[in-house]
């Protein structure tokens, strides 16, 4: 809506809507004029920066002794003849009433809590009520807990050895029991998940402390040593086209590095080569080493680290046609 000025000496000054202000300015309005919405029945004053701040519209009213005379409407809401509305502002000073119970800021009545009597319960249940001098009572009559005492000098608890009636070693309803061996003799416990034996664990316990596991002998938990997988086929001549040396191939599944070596133990040289793949029959396989000759009496070797091929074989045939050579194989997996 179009600003409606209404002069200096007019309250508001200015008539306008919410809308109306642009990056918290009102445009056209000069300091100190006082301007009301009539959207959000707002009251603003222009600061001298133009910024916008709070204004409230003063009222007059005219004073007894000590109270307040005539009919007047407070901010925040509309009050009753001598109440305030919630959120008034307040100029002055207040009474509040502070000797009735349940009004703001009322105090507590100076009175003692409500005349001794026993309490019908068993340890557990706790107390009903706030009772001086009632005892918490345990299922044979003996006192737990007492309370003596006014609000005036304080409340007083006295707690008594409130062990009731029961011989160690015979569980009773409600008391804690120790079921030992006299001399100070270790007291055996069962332990954990299952029942367990005396000086085990059973499994799933929930451990404190320091744990010692045996490390040294191979298969138990934890165990450091590892076997290694080791071949030794029989010696085998050579024939005029490579063979795979029977019992020779090497299984890597379970580790790390794979190694052969070979010696010619026969009259005539050899040939031979490794051979990989991740099949036993060594289909779609690959060299992993490439021919090499071994002459009688010489031996030759093969690693590999890691080993990327599941399984490998050692393969052998005559250098020269119809003039055998023998091979003796060893071979060894492991890490």
């Amino acid at each position: 809506m179009a600003i409606v000025q209404t002069g200096r000496l007019n309250i508001p000054n200015v008539v306008c809507l919410s809308s109306d202000v642009s990056a918290g300015i009102l445009p056209g309005v000069q300091p100190g004029l006082v301007a009301y919405f009539s959207d959000t029945k707002a009251w603003k004053i222009v600061k001298n920066d133009l910024s916008l701040a709070d204004y409230v519209l003063p009222f007059g009213a005219s004073a007894g002794t000590g109270d307040v005379t005539g009919n007047v409407t407070l901010l925040a809401s509309t009050a009753e003849i001598g109440k305030l509305g919630a959120g008034t502002a307040l100029i002055g000073k207040v009474g509040i009433d502070q000797t009735t119970p349940g009004t703001t800021n009322a105090v507590v009545a100076d009175t003692e809590l409500p005349a001794a009597s026993a309490l019908d319960g068993t340890i557990g249940k706790g107390l009903s009520a706030p009772v001086v001098g009632a005892a918490l009572l345990a299922s044979d009559g003996t006192n737990l807990v007492e309370m003596t005492g006014t609000t005036v000098d304080g409340l007083n608890a006295k707690i008594t050895n409130g062990v009731a009636s029961g011989t160690a070693g015979v569980p009773a309803s409600d008391v804690i029991t120790v079921q030992g061996i006299s001399g100070g003799y270790t007291i055996p416990v069962t332990l954990g998940v299952g029942t367990a034996e005396v000086g085990k664990l059973a499994a799933g316990t929930a451990l404190i402390g320091k744990v010692g596991i045996d490390q040294t002998t191979n298969g138990t938990t934890n165990a450091v040593s590892r076997a290694a997988t080791v071949i030794a086929p029989a010696a085998t001549a050579s024939t005029n086209a490579y063979v795979l040396v029977p019992s020779s191939l090497l299984d890597t599944l379970y580790s790390l590095v794979a190694t052969f070596t070979i010696r010619n133990t026969g009259a005539d040289s050899i040939n031979w080569k490794v051979i990989a793949g991740n099949n036993s029959g060594l289909a779609e396989a690959i060299e992993a080493q490439a021919e090499a000759t071994v002459l009688s009496g010489a031996y030759g070797t093969f690693s590999v680290n890691p080993a990327i091929w599941r399984y490998y074989g050692v393969y052998i045939k005559s250098t020269v046609d119809n003039t055998p050579g023998q091979a003796t194989v060893v071979g060894i997996t492991k890490g």
